[in-house]
């Protein structure tokens, strides 16, 4: 399982980066056989998956994910979202 402090750290990064998603606690999924940040080396990798819903002016409201791809070491590797 990934470190609680390195989740901790991957969420406020998210949290800055995508304000809709504060507060929200993301699913997380490990991902054998991803390839590290060290250049391609076979390690494990982590998909923390962010998902909330917002209101639009009409007032319908909207699904809104973020997928982030974390190595070991906490950092981030590739992240994804939906409009």
């Amino acid at each position: 399982m990934i470190n609680p402090h390195f989740l901790d750290h991957v969420s406020q990064d998210i949290y800055r980066q995508f304000p809709e998603m504060k507060g929200v606690n993301p699913k997380v999924r490990a991902q054998p056989g991803a390839k590290n940040s060290g250049g391609g080396a076979q390690g494990s990798a982590y998909l923390l998956t962010f998902e909330t819903h917002t209101s639009l002016a009409n007032g319908a409201k909207l699904a809104r994910l973020v997928r982030v791809t974390v190595d070991s070491n906490g950092k981030i590797l590739k992240i994804t979202t939906s409009r």
